[in-house]
């Protein structure tokens, strides 16, 4: 997803709503900082791993990471 898209699924909801992420294994986290990474994409394929992987040098490509 990218900022603009993230953006776009905000309009509308109360601004002043918490925002959560998902647990390790159930239940749900208050949301965090955002952090500027660099991703390479589709390093895994185990489902319990998730789809991508920060990169360990500056050859992804820039994201933002929801801590």
């Amino acid at each position: 997803m990218t900022v603009r898209e993230f953006i776009k699924k905000l309009k509308g909801h109360n601004p002043d709503l918490n925002i959560y992420i998902a647990g390790y294994e159930g239940g749900i986290n208050d949301a965090g900082d955002l952090k500027a990474i660099k991703v390479t994409r589709d390093q895994n394929e185990e489902w319990y791993y998730g789809k991508h992987e920060e990169s360990r040098d500056e050859t992804g490509e820039d994201g933002l990471l929801i801590s």
